[in-house]
């Protein structure tokens, strides 16, 4: 196999002159651009390109193209996997010929022997099988160390490449545009939120992990970062039609077989109606091959609004939430929650819109101590009206055994009916706020080592089962 050495690909890539690397939630680009003029071109390419891949734009005339067979890149990753392979296959011949010594030393006859000489050669084979076991104990050790060493380095990733070759017509010297999909490149979006109660804020980074194992470093780079698929709808939905008094069977063989003649037609994933698009840029960036980058993508601070949040229809526990509106656009990411410097820990947040209000939570507080108490679990049925009526209610008693004020809101859920037939009435304590999906929210402020009680409670009415 022929190689193409690193002096030639550094020798051919320093025409680039700039790079664009487009990363969508489901595909990526990158876009090289050379200065070019009439003649040869030839550039260094990942070896997953085709020619089918490539999109070239120039106001050159492109008289051939052609991109050669996929090579081994011979750079440093790719000779130390040589020698690691070279090692370990010598140890094993080593640990071979050791066994088949130890083989050929059993074989060997004692008949015929006087007990002087059989005394006298048992002494000297047990020392020579002595020195063979230690040895080959030796070279058991040697050879899991170079088969540890080799499996270590092969959980890199041995790049290959192909060679561009364009012949060009250009009337004055031009840019040439290269551009393709990329295969194999590594993204990790990451966010931190660090949030200070005390002076009401929250610092907002967003960071993006970048690792490419294309065999060349991604040197004076623009990042355009989307937060939206590059493959979308780009026609309408097939349009099937609609029968009436038609049998279920006969209508799904019928959309079956519409669908079998438009399978061409299939349309792509699309963004969801209503969806923004947004995206970053980033520029002058440099992304070596074969390591992983940060990059950060943006970075803010917001005034927050802090209080405690009781899940009441949980597990009744208590966490801090922060509620705000943040200035720029968040992507969806893996997000580390930090409060006052404490890594709280690390959860999923979705895509957050700028200017819209939002909440976040940074963990329990254990401060405020919550009791909740079953005070009535009670059914009845009245004969007359054919109904049954279900009564529950329980007491919360919310202690602030903290040395500072806190607002708190408790949380509880009220069954929503969807029925004429059923009706649900609220008992006790009449909440703060009320919504559609039967959240009660209590909210309140307790002072250090006060106390608060509220009841919540319903009764539901229903039919009796027939």
């Amino acid at each position: 196999m022929r190689f193409l050495t690193l002096s030639l690909i550094f020798a051919t890539l320093i025409f680039a002159k700039e790079q664009l690397l487009e990363i969508y939630t489901d595909k990526s680009f990158l876009t090289q651009k050379y200065e070019v003029g009439s003649g040869e071109f030839e550039a260094i390419l990942p070896g997953f390109v085709t020619l089918e891949m490539l999109n070239l734009k120039t106001p050159c005339q492109i008289e051939s193209s052609n991109l050669g067979k996929e090579e081994a890149l011979r750079d440093s990753f790719y000779e130390r996997l040589q020698e690691a392979k070279k090692e370990y296959e010598e140890a094993k011949d080593s640990l071979e010929v050791q066994m088949a010594k130890e083989r050929l030393l059993e074989r060997i006859s004692l008949d015929g022997k006087s007990i002087k000489e059989i005394e006298k050669e048992t002494d000297e084979f047990s020392a020579i099988m002595e020195k063979i076991v230690k040895e080959k104990r030796e070279l058991q050790k040697e050879l899991k160390e170079k088969e540890e060493a080799l499996k270590e380095i092969n959980d890199g990733k041995e790049v290959s490449i192909k060679n561009l070759k364009l012949t060009l017509s250009c009337d004055f010297p031009s840019i040439l545009e290269i551009k393709y999909p990329l295969e194999g490149l590594k993204t990790d979006r990451k966010s931190t939120f660090m949030a200070d109660k005390e002076e009401g804020t929250i610092e907002i980074v967003q960071n993006i992990f970048i690792t490419q194992n294309l065999g060349q470093d991604l040197e004076r780079t623009t990042l355009w970062l989307f937060d939206f698929p590059y493959t979308q709808r780009v026609s309408a939905p097939i349009f099937y039609p609609h029968y009436l008094d038609v049998p279920a069977p006969i209508l799904a063989r019928s959309v079956a077989m519409d669908s079998s003649a438009n399978l061409m037609q299939k349309s792509a994933p699309t963004v969801e109606v209503g969806q923004s698009k947004k995206f970053w840029e980033v520029s002058n960036l440099s992304i070596p091959s074969g390591k992983t980058t940060q990059i950060k993508i943006d970075s803010s601070r917001v005034f927050a609004d802090f209080e405690l949040f009781i899940d009441g229809y949980a597990d009744s526990f208590t966490y801090l939430k922060s509620t705000f509106k943040p200035d720029s656009f968040i992507g969806a990411s893996l997000a580390q929650m930090i409060l006052k410097g404490v890594l709280i820990g690390e959860q999923y947040i979705p895509r957050i819109d700028s200017n819209k209000e939002s909440e976040l939570f940074f963990g329990r507080f254990e401060l405020i101590d919550v009791k909740k108490e079953l005070k009535m679990d009670f059914s009845t049925a009245n004969s007359e009206s054919k109904t049954q009526m279900n009564q529950m209610s329980w007491e919360y008693t919310i202690t602030n055994n903290d040395t500072k004020t806190h607002n708190i809101t408790l949380s509880e859920r009220l069954p929503v009916s969807k029925s004429a037939d059923i009706k649900v009435q609220r008992l006790a304590d009449i909440p703060t706020s009320s919504s559609a999906k039967g959240e009660e929210r209590y909210s309140f402020k307790l002072n250090p080592n006060e106390s608060k009680v509220i009841n919540f409670g319903y009764s539901v009415t229903k039919p009796l089962p027939k």
